[in-house]
């Protein structure tokens, strides 16, 4: 019977061994290096420091949390940081060194710690998706204890305020504060499940969700794979598997910030409460715990919007050693999706202002409010004189709640109308508070203002007192049944960047991304296309006949390979190597005889391309001097791992999500978490 029971305990152990266990709840960095937070829920929210409850949010209120700075203290670059490991002696950093020339050309930067230890770290990175992606690379070739950690200025004595609806501050924390509440807890226009960590970072704050693991999972499925766009649950039960693993597999990869995983494509997409969908939530709900599992460790389960008919070699995109389970296979992904013209009802004139950066926005905001008609739009760009300003100033304090006192405003010009601001809201003539709480965030000079300005002011005014974020408002994936649907707006927009482009008429198609305005009967009263690409005569970026193109000047050249370290002046540059799949993955740059080669997702970074599986054509004047480079692509994302069309597609054709998974991920298993 002794033998018996040692047996049985030697299995379990070597069970637990080989296929540990894991926690269920995770931390997801949801807002980062943020200044201000707001929040509220529908139920009372409660603000613990430790065990110790500090304050409380009343339902339906809307507070914000705000960071102030205390002294600047020097410190080194700031941007993203890997980790890479922490040593005592020289063999031990100069071993690292040399394992580290295999996998990246950077040179480490190693740092002293006050206990006499020595820190090697890469960086710093200007994109948090550049550490990234380097970091799995380091990962998968032998660094299993690789995490990335921010580095900014630093602050001494950083305060944490809560401010209530009437700008009362209260002190709250220097480091970290809890939020908890029955009812979800909406952060920066989102509402989230769990609970929500607000912590003290580099001078600034980083919010944290801490959440069951499958409540994480049903607002990341159907964030990066829309249940409207794939409607398919095979399909969104692979994407639930994939994405589930990448959560195991990738935990603890900001452990020095605080969080397990961030919440953006640097990791996977996380979007909260507000996406989740009933389909995609059924995908999660019936995969609950499981996980892709090679020699029974959770795999690195990379997935990709769209491959161009093949996946990639693990190695080829990312440098180091193969992957043996992310292998590049044939892809299956094929569809024709449905479009629709429509036309702008009113175009508006060019304008911009110094207030806000996406004015024809701010100004289709204030229409669905009612807090801007039709004639005011007339002579945007002329000075608006001291009785429009004042009027339209007093009308929106009103909509927000103050009581505004019966005094002149004494001119046009925008100093004035800075005073009569604080005057109203702070019952100060100084102008500080107003840029202390960023209600105006540019200066006021002595100036006469344009109508465009005034307006751009009052739409700054109202995005802080309710808390309105481009980025948050009605955005969508447009599915068939809303296509076709679909009346003319008031307004057309296009997107350019961080403004958008006053247009007569767009194509839209299935699969574009758009961001809506409605009107009090909701009715579109303005749409913003957020993929301009579609309005050339190209397909989206879902569909499998997407193709993308890129031209970018010699300056442009230059400009990008200076930021690779590539100081000369560029004379040529060729492709050295293409994978079977048709991806570069080599260039050489040249200025004369002298040339500098980069590889894998640095040859996608150099171009600020969406892929490597492009052609280039370069572009030569009358003397035969490099002018520039013309790139045409098929593809988006790095190439790796799941293609998620393809897996819409196999899913259509009948396969289930195992099928589909194993497909992708050569010679896996699926198993269910312990």
């Amino acid at each position: 019977m002794r033998f018996v029971f040692k047996k049985i305990l030697f299995v379990l152990i070597f069970l637990i061994s080989v296929f540990p266990s894991f926690s269920k709840t995770i931390k997801v960095g949801i807002f980062l290096r943020q200044k201000r937070v707001f929040v509220s829920s529908k139920s009372t929210i409660l603000v613990y420091k430790g065990e110790r409850r500090i304050a409380y949010i009343p339902p339906n209120a809307k507070y914000f949390f705000w960071v102030k700075h205390g002294r600047t203290v020097k410190n080194n670059n700031g941007g993203w940081y890997i980790q890479v490991g922490v040593f005592k002696r020289d063999k031990s950093i100069q071993n690292c060194s040399r394992l580290l020339a295999k996998v990246t050309d950077l040179e480490p930067v190693i740092e002293r710690t006050s206990k006499g230890l020595y820190v090697v770290k890469l960086g710093p990175f200007d994109s948090l998706s550049e550490a990234s992606a380097l970091k799995d690379s380091l990962k998968m070739n032998g660094f299993p204890d690789v995490f990335i950690l921010s580095t900014t200025s630093k602050k001494s004595r950083t305060k944490i305020y809560l401010i209530d609806n009437e700008y009362n501050k209260k002190f709250i924390s220097h480091s970290k504060v809890v939020l908890k509440s029955k009812s979800l807890i909406k952060v920066n226009g989102k509402r989230y499940r769990g609970i929500i960590e607000i912590v003290s970072y580099n001078g600034k704050m980083n919010v944290i969700n801490v959440i069951d693991i499958e409540d994480y999972l049903k607002g990341v499925v159907p964030a990066e794979m829309s249940p409207k766009l794939y409607p398919d649950i095979e399909a969104l039960k692979a994407q639930a598997v994939a994405a589930r693993t990448y959560v195991y597999y990738n935990l603890g990869q900001f452990k020095e910030m605080g969080f397990d995983i961030c919440a953006t494509q640097s990791c996977q997409v996380y979007k909260g409460y507000d996406v989740e969908n009933d389909l995609s939530s059924e995908a999660v709900d019936e995969t609950a715990g499981e996980i892709i599992v090679y020699n029974n460790k959770p795999i690195n389960a990379m997935f990709t919007a769209y491959c161009g008919g093949h996946t990639e070699d693990f190695e080829n995109v990312f440098g180091g050693n193969p992957v043996p389970y992310l292998k590049g296979v044939k892809c299956e992904g094929e569809g024709s999706f449905p479009h629709k013209t429509i036309s702008a009802k009113k175009v508006l004139e060019p304008v911009s202002t110094p207030y806000i950066s996406r004015p024809y926005f701010a100004i289709a905001v204030l229409m669905s409010k009612g807090l801007l008609n039709e004639n005011e739009l007339n002579g945007l760009n002329d000075y608006s004189g001291k009785g429009f300003a004042q009027a339209y100033l007093n009308r929106i304090l009103r909509y927000v709640g103050i009581d505004v006192k019966e005094i002149p405003l004494k001119s046009g010009k925008l100093s004035d109308i800075g005073e009569y601001l604080s005057i109203q809201i702070f019952n100060t003539e100084s102008m500080k508070p107003l840029f202390e709480s960023e209600l105006i965030t540019q200066d006021l000079p002595d100036i006469d203002a344009k109508k465009i300005d005034i307006i751009g002011i009052a739409y700054s005014l109202l995005k802080n007192f309710e808390n309105i974020d481009y980025y948050d408002l009605d955005f969508l994936i447009v599915d068939k049944d809303f296509l076709m649907g679909l009346e003319d707006p008031e307004f057309l927009f296009i997107n350019q960047g961080r403004t958008e482009l006053s247009v007569p008429i767009a194509t839209i198609r299935v699969g574009d991304r758009l961001r809506i305005i409605y009107d009090e009967k909701n009715i579109p009263l303005a749409i913003t296309i957020v993929t301009p690409e579609s309005q050339l005569g190209l397909t989206d970026s879902f569909l499998s006949g997407y193709v993308w193109y890129k031209f970018l000047t010699l300056e442009q050249l230059q400009e990008r390979a200076g930021k690779f370290g590539f100081k000369k002046d560029i004379t040529d540059i060729e492709i050295v190597k293409k994978t079977d799949t048709g991806r570069v993955v080599k260039i050489r740059v040249k200025s004369g005889n002298y040339s500098r080669i980069y590889s894998g997702l640095k040859v996608r970074w150099f171009f600020g391309v969406k892929e490597n599986k492009f052609q280039l054509y370069k572009r030569f004047d009358d003397k035969g001097k490099l002018k520039g480079v013309y790139i045409v692509g098929n593809a988006w994302g790095h190439g790796v791992g799941m293609c998620q069309i393809g897996a819409f597609g196999l899913a259509l054709k009948g396969w289930d999500y195992k099928k589909i998974l194993k497909h992708y991920y050569t010679g896996v298993e699926i198993k269910e978490v312990e």
